[in-house]
């Protein structure tokens, strides 16, 4: 972005463009330089915050998430208020976001109130965020904010992976999952085997640590 384009989005969103006060949100968030490298925005969590709001308050979805994102996250710049990012994950929640209920999920879940939690990551899933399912499978293989079922957790793994819009991370979660599941025996078989197939999937770019580190003590148990 050059210094004309980054004055003419703050005019629009000075002129009350909520798309435009989302955008410039984003980039005080974030920092932004030009092409060249020379700094037009130092990152100003507060500032962000009063962009964030003032789309927010317009309707603006996407800022409600993002808005709801500072709210709740430690070390974010600005005083954590749980209860306001609640309030504006909801309206996001109710004007349709698809990733608001995960949200709402991750601050109960941070505050340690895992029955709300998985509620509210079973929500997600249900509004199409396959990428809860992995939260959902977790909580029903360590019985976390549910009663234990194994069995359940597995069939999420399974979704998961066979999803066509889950993240690439969260896939390689749920071969990681499934591959714990088939090397303790919980919920399938036990395999030995089907576990270094799905651990080794779930590193196959050698960046999943969790996956990489089962793998290694595997091979220590089997030499």
């Amino acid at each position: 972005m050059t210094r004309k384009q980054w004055s003419q989005l703050k005019r629009k969103a000075q002129a009350g463009d909520a798309e435009a006060q989302w955008e410039v949100g984003i980039w005080f968030e974030d920092g932004l330089t030009d092409l060249n490298g020379s700094v037009l925005v130092r990152p100003d969590a507060s500032t962000a915050a009063r962009w964030y709001r003032l789309s927010a308050t317009a309707g603006n979805s996407s800022a409600q998430i993002n808005l709801g994102n500072l709210l709740s996250t430690s070390g974010s710049g600005i005083r954590r208020d749980d209860a306001e990012a609640l309030c504006w994950y909801k309206r996001a929640l109710r004007q349709g976001n698809c990733s608001a209920a995960n949200n709402i999920a991750t601050v109960y879940r941070d505050k340690g109130d895992n029955r709300r939690a998985m509620f509210w990551y079973r929500r997600a899933v249900a509004r199409g965020d396959e990428d809860a399912l992995i939260e959902v499978g977790y909580r029903y293989y360590r019985g976390i904010g549910v009663r234990c079922d194994p069995n359940k957790a597995v069939r999420c793994f399974r979704k998961a992976i066979a999803s066509q819009t889950i993240s690439i991370a969260g896939r390689e979660d749920a071969m990681f999952h499934l591959g714990v599941a088939f090397h303790e025996g919980r919920g399938v078989k036990r395999s030995g085997a089907r576990a270094l197939k799905w651990l080794s999937r779930a590193n196959e770019d050698d960046d999943h640590k969790r996956a990489r580190n089962l793998i290694e003590k595997i091979g220590k148990e089997r030499s």
